[in-house]
């Protein structure tokens, strides 16, 4: 397959950014964090972290 490749290279770069934004050391967490929504953001950063892990196992 021709795309996997670089379909792959794609999922892990957004793998990574999405860990660099949740670090406890990333101003946009810590933004979150004094917000009433931090919980469901965090869910919503694992459900793509879950999804782009799933794809990249398909690619």
């Amino acid at each position: 397959m021709q795309h996997a490749k670089p379909i792959t290279l794609l999922v892990s770069e957004a793998l990574r950014a999405l860990d660099l934004v949740t670090a406890e050391n990333s101003e946009l967490y810590e933004l979150w964090e004094e917000t009433s929504y931090f919980e469901e953001w965090l869910i919503s950063i694992n459900k793509i972290k879950a999804a782009l892990s799933a794809e990249s196992q398909m690619a």
